[in-house]
């Protein structure tokens, strides 16, 4: 009877928690290496054109606003650089002026609106188109008092004065070119002879805009009317 209990004690032992078990004899795990992460293959970027060089034209002709007439709208071709005045005559009448020109307002020569350009290309320039597209008049206080209409492109040639423009340079060339601009709309302007003004010209060279500006004042009558003392 005892001899039956001593190898139920030993079987039981065997079964001990504390005795060795197939977890303990497993190898120690190795902390976990990290994935390797693919490589992203590169995207390649979009081609961009790149910005188109500016026309060399534009850059070798110089356009510069001279000048700018504020007179009347004759109707005609620019006529701001008259030829050289007629020799005066020494009037025969003394005293009064003639019964003909009592009461009436002396004539005079009617003086075109324009603005006037000095264009200048060098030897190496290109052949340049040359376009005057807006002309604006604002006041000393940056209001517009209305865009004024271009024609009539001219090239002074002295002595023969001006003759009609094609708007073409070329190497080499000089040149005083002027254009008639229609009168402004003086309505509600006040003093407008008392005020000096701003012309502001956007010209166009080889297709480039340019801004141009040049103050003026409105040009008094050539001439004034009788008996009126100076």
């Amino acid at each position: 009877m005892r001899r039956g209990l001593a190898l139920v004690v030993v079987g039981l032992l065997g079964c001990s928690p504390t005795g060795p078990s197939s977890a303990d004899e497993q190898p120690p795990v190795s902390p976990s290496q990290p994935e390797a992460t693919p490589e992203l293959e590169a995207i390649p970027e979009p081609d961009v054109a790149p910005d188109p060089a500016p026309d060399p034209q534009a850059a070798t002709v110089a356009v510069l606003l001279t000048a700018a007439t504020l007179a009347d709208d004759c109707g005609g071709a620019p006529n701001t650089k008259p030829a050289a005045p007629a020799p005066k005559r020494k009037s025969k009448l003394k005293g009064d002026l003639p019964a003909r020109a009592k009461g009436k307002r002396a004539k005079r020569r009617c003086k075109q609106s324009s603005i006037q350009l000095a264009i200048t290309a060098p030897q190496d320039a290109a052949p340049t188109q040359i376009a005057v597209k807006s002309v604006e008049l604002l006041l000393a206080s940056g209001d517009s008092v209305g865009m004024l209409q271009t024609r009539d492109p001219s090239v002074w040639s002295d002595p023969d004065g001006y003759a009609p423009w094609d708007e073409k340079v070329e190497p080499g060339q000089d040149l005083s070119v002027s254009y008639a601009v229609s009168s402004p709309e003086w309505d509600g302007v006040k003093n407008r002879r008392s005020q000096t003004y701003t012309v502001k010209a956007v010209v166009s060279i080889a297709g480039s805009d340019q801004t141009l500006e040049q103050n003026v004042v409105v040009d008094v009558p050539a001439s004034l009317p009788p008996n009126v003392k100076t």
